[in-house]
Parts: C-alpha cells; structure tokens; sequence
C-alpha cells in the first residue's frame, strides 16, 4: 500500500494545522506550486532544503496518531466507534447526538475530519 493512503489527506492535514494543532508526526506533506508529496520526518529537513524549494510542510498523520490524539470518551460522548464499510470507513461516537459520524474511503481521513470537527465545535483542544 502507498504511503499516500496510510496518512491523512493533505486538505485535513492543512486544517488540523490551521487549528493549532501540534506538529509532530512520522511523516508529513510538502506542498508546492507544483507538486504535493508525503515523506518521512527523518528526511524532513534534508528534503526542504534541498528538493523542494519554496513549500508549505504540515503533518500526515497516521491512524496510530490519530487515536491517541481524540479522546475514547468525553462528557459529550461515549465510546469512539469505528466501522469498515463496504466502501471506506465510519467513525463516531455511540450514543452522541451532538456529534455527527464521519464517512471516508481512507480510515485516517474519517478520523481527522472528527478530529477537526471536535477541536471546532470547542469539544477536545488541538
């Protein structure tokens, strides 16, 4: 499986940095005039400097990232839910009306558009 289908999306990627949060992960996106790729932190610098020119750098996080990062349960919600459909994945919460599940054909973007939507509505912080 290509790297570019382990780690989040670069327009999720992007919002959860705008939101302030941290990052820190094992691989992230470099954004270019002309090219997107992901890459792993241990050529992160070496990489800037060298091939990539002007570029915009944010985390790609992994599934492992992302589940450590949102909480297992919240006083708005219950245990985090997580399902393989036929196509993709659903997560969300049981038992939360207030919070909506999140569909994706990559698991790592369904977790972070529930991570984006947490940190948005006040729920959990970056």
């Amino acid at each position: 499986m290509k790297l570019e289908h382990q780690v989040s999306s670069p327009e999720p990627s992007k919002r959860l940095k705008e939101l302030g949060v941290e990052q820190e992960s094992a691989f992230y996106w470099s954004v270019g005039k002309h090219y997107t790729t992901v890459f792993c932190e241990l050529i992160r610098g070496k990489r800037a400097d060298t091939v990539c020119g002007p570029h915009e750098e944010f985390s790609a996080f992994t599934v492992a990232e992302s589940l450590e990062a949102l909480p297992v349960r919240g006083p708005q919600m219950s245990t985090l839910n997580i399902q393989k459909l036929e196509r993709g994945y659903a997560v969300g919460y049981i038992m939360s009306s207030s919070i909506p599940v999140f569909e994706d054909l990559k698991l790592e973007d369904a977790l972070s558009n529930l991570r984006i939507h947490l940190i948005e509505k006040g729920i959990v912080k970056p």
